[in-house]
């Protein structure tokens, strides 16, 4: 590997692992410390602007749609902000523009990482995962930690377990790779990880869970015995599930009904119900331009409560372009970074269901899904500069236009 190039790929695994060490309960508080989430990553886009290759040309990628839809959201809530005097801090805006500026330095990055680094980003962000897990963990056991409460000991579970959810599905994408004693910690870890994100109760993540499982199930490219090891828990799961009346019961007031009441819907959704139920109404008062900054516990009927059709339209597609990109690419090319940014899409998707603003944030939650599809669309692109072919007939009238 080149010295410009290993240079630029100890940058890109030094910035994540500082972005995810941010979410440790201990540093959530220090205004200080959050320096190290966005702060790296500034330091790359100059690094990538300071080392422009192919022509001296900076890359905006073949996906120009992104430009075009987050344009028109900025629009709509300048307009707001004319109008209504609150619509640039609508709540998805910060987080969007934060992803696209993922999204373009990841590209520019990408033309100075290799395919085969693929395996450190992914090693990277699990190490420092862990490591984050641990301070979760003990965190966690030093509130007196209690599988019944209904009072979550950690107030950023929702957006830390998504972290280590996706550390969890690397993890179980590396298994059978090396040899076994990797693979033995690598089965230590997804143990450990599951385990934390359990204790944390952070449902809309632990639904991700499914999602990881059934994609290895489904997915030739695993070795036999990670598939065995995925069918093995999922069956003893169900299993005790089904057949153990107390397990059932314990399983159900603590991660499905969180200790709430089970016969009060929206105590059990944490007030989602209401919001909901309220969406008509809301949405049918502004269903142009919206209200400007709401709070709706979904991310695609809070897109389009806050900037309405014209900007929720958009944030919604945005929302589900890495999932579509990915699906296309992956289906044609079997590529490894689409099926890891396929399933991590998923995933933030479904999240976003219950969240407000994922797939775009908040903070720190979402980055990895935008390196992810950043890395791949230079990746391609850089293939066809390199080899003059165009290797993907999906990726038409590659762009390599200046801003």
């Amino acid at each position: 590997m080149k010295k410009n190039l290993s240079i630029t790929l100890c940058g890109l695994l030094i910035t994540i692992m500082l972005t995810n060490l941010t979410q440790m309960p201990e540093w959530l508080g220090n205004s200080g410390i959050k320096l190290l989430s966005y702060a790296p990553w500034i330091l790359m886009a100059v690094y990538s602007l300071a080392g422009l290759k192919y022509n001296n040309t900076f890359h905006v990628g073949n996906q120009l749609y992104l430009y075009v839809l987050t344009w028109i959201v900025f629009l709509v809530c300048a307009i707001l902000e004319l109008y209504l005097g609150k619509g640039f801090n609508v709540a998805v805006f910060r987080p969007l523009l934060i992803s696209l500026f993922i999204y373009v330095i990841s590209l520019n990055l990408g033309y100075n990482i290799s395919e085969k680094s693929l395996n450190y980003i992914l090693v990277a962000y699990i190490l420092s995962s862990l490591f984050v897990a641990g301070s979760i963990f003990v965190t966690l056991m030093g509130t007196g930690f209690d599988w019944s409460s209904r009072v979550y000991a950690y107030d950023s579970k929702n957006s830390a377990s998504q972290i280590l959810l996706t550390a969890l599905f690397f993890l179980i994408y590396l298994h059978g790779k090396k040899n076994k004693l990797i693979d033995i910690f690598i089965l230590v870890g997804c143990a450990f990880l599951t385990y934390t994100m359990f204790m944390m109760k952070s449902r809309a993540s632990l639904l991700g869970i499914v999602v990881i499982f059934v994609s290895v199930l489904a997915n030739g490219k695993y070795s036999k015995s990670t598939k065995a090891i995925v069918y093995i828990a999922t069956v003893a799961f169900l299993g005790l599930f089904i057949l153990n009346g107390d397990f059932q019961e314990f399983f159900l007031d603590s991660f499905v009904f969180t200790g709430k009441d089970a016969s009060d819907l929206n105590d059990v959704s944490s007030g989602r119900i209401t919001m909901i139920e309220d969406f008509p109404k809301m949405f049918a008062q502004r269903p142009i331009l919206g209200h400007g900054r709401n709070y709706v516990e979904c991310m695609q009927l809070n897109a389009l409560i806050e900037v309405g059709l014209l900007g929720g339209i958009p944030i919604n597609i945005l929302a589900l372009a890495p999932i579509v990109y990915a699906f296309k690419s992956y289906r044609k090319y079997k590529k490894p970074i689409d099926y890891l940014l396929l399933i991590v899409g998923i995933c933030y998707y479904i999240n976003g269901v219950f969240e407000q603003l994922s797939p775009f944030g908040p903070g720190v939650k979402c980055y990895m899904l935008w390196l992810l599809f950043g890395l791949s669309v230079s990746w391609r692109e850089k293939y066809n500069y390199e080899k003059g072919v165009m290797d993907y007939q999906h990726a038409d009238n590659v762009s390599r236009s200046l801003f």
